[in-house]
């Protein structure tokens, strides 16, 4: 899955494009080790699999217009952006 991932350009694991995910529209900041976009219910399933087993922070993002820091990575761990699903059910 990571690779396809990858290959498609929706799982961002270099720094200078981890940079723009370092903050939200707040104050807070920090770097997260990787960024992933997932299209599906399937990916974001076994996303959630693997960090579990991993015991690996993951944090959701949608547009980063949040005030509260709700969409950093202050302690590391991977962010789900998930600005490319517009439905989920």
């Amino acid at each position: 899955m990571f690779d396809k991932m990858r290959q498609d350009g929706r799982l961002i694991t270099d720094a200078l494009q981890l940079l723009t995910y370092a903050r939200d529209a707040g104050l807070d900041s920090g770097q997260p080790d990787a960024v992933a976009l997932p299209h599906s219910v399937e990916e974001v399933l076994a996303l959630v699999r693997w960090a579990e087993q991993r015991n690996l922070p993951l944090i959701a993002r949608g547009a980063g217009t949040g005030l509260a820091g709700g969409a950093v990575a202050a302690r590391g761990g991977w962010i789900v952006n998930f600005s490319r699903m517009n439905c989920i059910l």
